[in-house]
């Protein structure tokens, strides 16, 4: 049997396999998941206007962004960064990304297909920085001027940091 709690569990007993929830509502389970979520990872620079894309606005954000606005830096090279990279590149933008892995996916794909991916990327028109880091970024009006670890600086109408979640581990407050 499945249950979704959109409740907060108030006692979890592992022995006899159930959750009291914060109404006091009891369920029995065979085996528990806790999603407890996470926190988005930011940058060490607060600069106001970099999109983090995760949520529903940060979507609108790019997506206004976009449509008035042509060269964009994307910090990470997992899967978000990589989607939003192509979503733009198929917009005909400027896109650069920016992360210190070998390739992109290279935490979560075999080396031979993360290796491709960087490939086929710029073939479609990506600047892939691999390898390389985010030293800092300035803001001048309403553009961003990004410096990378190798020295590299990159102008951007547009910044998206897609460089994961921490994990929040602590059940109860």
């Amino acid at each position: 049997m499945e249950a979704h709690l959109s409740r907060l569990a108030k006692r979890i007993d592992p022995e006899n396999r159930t959750v009291l929830d914060d109404r006091g509502t009891e369920y029995r389970f065979e085996k528990l998941l806790l999603a407890t979520g996470g926190k988005v990872r930011r940058l060490p620079s607060e600069l106001d206007g970099i999109i983090y894309f995760r949520t529903l606005d940060d979507f609108h954000q790019l997506r206004s962004l976009a449509e008035q606005r042509e060269r964009f830096v994307i910090i990470g090279g997992g899967f978000i960064g990589a989607e939003v990279a192509a979503a733009l590149t198929m917009r005909k933008k400027q896109v650069t990304m920016i992360f210190p892995e070998e390739s992109i996916g290279a935490r979560v794909y075999p080396r031979r297909l993360s290796s491709y991916l960087n490939s086929f990327c710029r073939i479609k028109g990506v600047s892939v920085l691999a390898e390389d880091g985010v030293s800092y970024i300035k803001k001048r009006g309403s553009s961003y001027f990004v410096k990378t670890t190798k020295g590299r600086e990159v102008a951007a109408d547009g910044i998206v940091a897609g460089i994961g979640i921490l994990p929040d581990v602590e059940l109860a407050p």
